[in-house]
């Protein structure tokens, strides 16, 4: 556990930060709660807080004016040649890719034209550098870059019109889209989508064809704008759960860490290790009174929210998360931190309202998000904050981390065990699991318990499942709670895995 004066790497090695932070969120939906209003109130104050050092570097950089009274000198500038070509250098242009099934942020190589600095110009822009983008990052893929090109100088022919959030986006392609499974067809699709939506303002894109009435991007006939959400590959939105609130008598807190692991780098206290497609912020409290039976669960409100120009830092999406018993440090600086690849775009964590804290997730889209809670020992406690995962091992009340889609687990003769490793929010706590043949046979069954359960705050959990030697066809682990009415498997999450 760390401590306020030297705390210890949090969360994948990222420590505390002293950039200033850019302007923080706005709320701009009435929330259900009285306490979601407190708060709303607490973001703007963050807002402040974490924007003041931000302006004050603005207003020191402004030019200021010549004081001198003589006269300037004559300076006579030669017109440019209309014949000279300007050239405009390169930049880096989000765009978005593919893996494990969800869009990837990522950049690619492009340019706006001098002097085009609108909205459907820059959008163009950004597919033809995605169009043009090789290769993509390690794991992912780029099915729009096999799209069909245009005449012998392999142009893309697109055009643009934006109206209010909107963009119409018309692609000719006489070569086709270059993609014929159902599987290509979908990436290809969120790609477009969720790189036309990167513009700010822009929450809805519809894809036509010159030609048709629609657009045939493989097996897909595309008739009606989507959003992000629309087309993310998860089965549900995070928009589903708009708040979260655990409402436990009040204990006074102080923070004692902060940090955020994105993907590869997610190395939680070693809780999820290696687990790719998830995005996780961890809150680490000490409690400043004795709590009852040593057990500390501390308040917490959390709220998604839609998050709209000229904040978000590019996102679309805010989950807030408020304390109201946690004091914030004494001299600990806000913590700033921006991410250059998905979910999240950025954390900002800092103390208002007499030092109480506040957190602000920004979000590239309204994927499935969770928040856990776990006790770590007396008078101490962690707060999860996962978003995203696997599509499919994600479901509305359980979640699977660990092991990932044909990971291997051992020797097919003697047997092994594997670890299996998630959240859940289940009747009591209980979460059960099996393992499948290649026939559909039960092989094998147990159960785990997540650190808390009957509630909207999910618990972790992490077993070791064994696997009987000399099993028939592939082995697949389902991880599922079992109703009390009838008995049967609910949110069954099944995960491939590999014997050798």
């Amino acid at each position: 556990m760390g401590t306020a004066g030297e705390p210890h790497p949090p969360y994948g090695g990222r420590r505390w930060s002293g950039l200033a932070a850019s302007p923080g969120v706005r709320v701009g939906h009435t929330l259900r709660y009285r306490i979601m209003d407190r708060l709303g109130r607490a973001l703007l104050v963050l807002t402040a807080g974490l924007g003041g050092a931000i302006l004050v570097a603005c207003s020191l950089a402004i030019p200021q004016a010549a004081s001198s009274a003589s006269a300037s000198p004559t300076i006579t500038v030669s017109p440019v040649p209309s014949a000279v070509a300007i050239v405009v250098p390169p930049m880096n242009l989000v765009v978005y890719y593919v893996r494990d099934g969800v869009p990837l942020r990522g950049f690619a190589s492009g340019s706006v034209p001098v002097g085009r600095d609108d909205a459907d110009t820059r959008i163009g822009a950004r597919i033809s550098a995605l169009w043009g983008a090789q290769p993509p990052p390690p794991g992912a893929s780029n099915p729009f870059a096999k799209s069909g090109r245009i005449g012998n100088r392999g142009q893309l022919g697109v055009s643009t019109q934006v109206e209010r959030d909107l963009a119409t986006v018309t692609f000719d392609l006489p070569g086709g889209w270059g993609v014929t499974s159902a599987t290509e067809s979908r990436a290809l699709y969120q790609q477009l989508v969720y790189t036309i939506t990167e513009e700010p303002g822009i929450r809805r894109a519809l894809i036509k064809e010159t030609g048709r009435p629609d657009a045939a991007i493989g097996t897909l006939t595309i008739t009606q704008p989507a959003t992000r959400e629309d087309v993310m590959g998860y089965s549900f939105s995070g928009a589903k759960t708009p708040s979260i609130v655990n409402g436990d008598a009040v204990m006074p807190a102080e923070l004692a860490d902060v940090g955020v692991a994105v993907d590869l780098d997610v190395l939680t206290r070693s809780f999820v290790r290696g687990y790719q497609g998830l995005a996780r912020v961890g809150i680490e409290l000490r409690s400043t009174a004795t709590p009852p039976d040593g057990h500390f669960d501390p308040r917490f409100t959390a709220a998604l929210e839609r998050c709209d120009p000229p904040t978000c830092d590019g996102g679309k999406w805010t989950l807030a998360v408020t304390l109201p018993d946690t004091k914030w440090p004494a001299g600990r600086p806000a913590y700033a931190e921006t991410f250059d690849h998905g979910p999240i775009r950025s954390v900002r964590a800092a103390e208002f309202q007499g030092g109480t804290v506040a957190v602000a997730i920004r979000l590239d889209d309204a994927r499935p998000w969770r928040i856990a809670t776990e006790s770590t020992g007396s008078g101490t406690a962690r707060l999860y904050v996962d978003v995203g995962g696997l599509p499919t091992s994600v479901t509305e009340n359980i979640a699977v981390y660990l092991p990932g889609p044909d990971q291997g687990a051992g020797d097919r003769a003697t047997g092994c065990r594997c670890r299996v490793e998630g959240a859940a929010r289940v009747f009591e706590a209980s979460v059960a699991w099996r393992v499948i043949d290649g026939n559909g046979r039960e092989v094998a069954h147990g159960s785990a318990t997540a650190s808390r359960g009957t509630s909207p705050v999910w618990g972790v959990f992490a077993t070791t499942v064994t696997i009987p030697p000399a099993i028939v066809g592939q082995a697949t682990i389902e991880v599922f709670w079992v109703s009390m009415r009838d008995g049967s498997a609910q949110d069954v999450v099944r995960v491939p895995v590999t014997l050798h």
